[in-house]
C-alpha cells in the first residue's frame, strides 16, 4: 500500500473535478471503482461520497453499486464439490460470479450509456436478488456511478476487467488492526457472536481475503485515500 494517501475531502474535490472534465468532453456517465480490505470503510465512504457529490453536482445523478449482489447463490455453493468449504469461505473471490459482475461494470462504462440492470444482496435471505436498473441519463443530466467492493481493483483474470472498465479507481487504505476491529464488531452485531467467535471467523476468512486484496490489487494506478473512524462518516439512512 502506498505510504501516502489523500484525505476524504481531497478525494471529493478530485472526483468533482474529474467528473467535470469528462462531462465537458461529452461523457454522460462516469464510473468510479472503489476497493479496499475487509473493514476498510468502503461502503461507509461510498455512502458519504454519494451524499456529498449529489449536493456538489446538482445536474448529476450520483448512485452506488455494491459488489455484494454478485455473490453466488447459496444453491450454487450447496451444489459444489465441497459445500462446507465454500460456505466457510463465502466472500472469497471464487464465491462470486466475477464474469457477470465485470460484464455489468463494462456495460455501465460503455458509451453511449444505456440502461443497465443490476443485482442487490438480500441480507435477510443471504442471497442475491434483482436490483434497480441504472437508467440512461436524462437529457441535460449526467451520472456518476460508484462501484464498491473488496475485489474491484484486482489484477487477476476476469476481476481485472472491473478496474479496466472504470474511468477512475480508488483504494481505501486503513490500518490492519483498525480494519480487523471493524470486521469483528460487525460479526458480533450481525450474528450475535462472542468476540472470541468473531475473531475466529475473521481469521478464517476475512483476513485471508483482505491479504489477497492487498497483494493483488492495482493500487499503484489508483487514488489512495485514508478513511479514519470518524463520526462524520457514520451510517446515515
Amino acid at each position: 500500500i502506498p505510504g501516502t494517501a489523500i484525505s476524504v475531502e481531497n478525494l471529493i474535490s478530485h472526483l468533482f473535478d474529474f467528473h467535470a472534465a469528462l462531462a465537458s468532453d461529452g461523457a454522460r456517465r462516469v464510473v468510479v471503482a472503489i476497493a479496499g480490505s475487509a473493514g476498510s470503510g468502503k461502503s461507509t465512504l461510498t455512502r458519504h461520497l454519494v451524499r456529498e457529490l449529489s449536493m456538489l453536482i446538482p445536474t448529476c445523478d450520483v448512485c452506488s453499486l455494491s459488489m455484494d449482489g454478485w455473490h453466488q447463490p447459496k444453491s450454487v455453493l450447496a451444489a459444489s464439490p465441497d459445500p462446507e468449504f465454500m460456505f466457510a469461505r463465502r466472500g472469497a473471490p471464487f464465491t462470486f460470479d466475477s464474469e457477470a459482475f465485470a460484464s455489468t461494470v463494462e456495460a455501465l462504462a460503455a458509451s453511449p450509456p444505456r440502461a443497465v440492470p443490476t443485482l442487490a444482496f438480500d441480507h435477510g435471505r443471504g442471497d442475491p436478488e434483482p436490483g434497480p436498473t441504472v437508467p440512461i441519463p436524462a437529457p441535460g443530466r449526467t451520472q456518476l456511478v460508484l462501484v464498491e467492493g473488496l475485489y474491484c481493483l484486482l489484477r487477476v483474470p476476469t476481476w481485472s476487467r472491473v478496474a479496466a472498465a472504470a474511468h477512475e479507481t480508488v483504494f481505501v487504505a486503513t490500518g490492519a488492526s483498525e480494519a480487523l476491529e471493524r470486521v469483528v464488531g460487525r460479526h458480533m452485531t450481525a450474528w450475535n457472536m462472542s468476540r472470541e467467535r468473531a475473531l475466529e471467523r475473521a481469521a478464517g476468512n476475512d483476513k485471508i481475503n483482505s491479504q489477497f486484496v492487498i497483494d493483488n490489487s492495482a493500487v499503484d494506478d489508483a487514488i489512495c485515500v485514508r478513511f479514519p473512524h470518524d463520526p462524520r462518516f457514520a451510517r446515515q439512512g
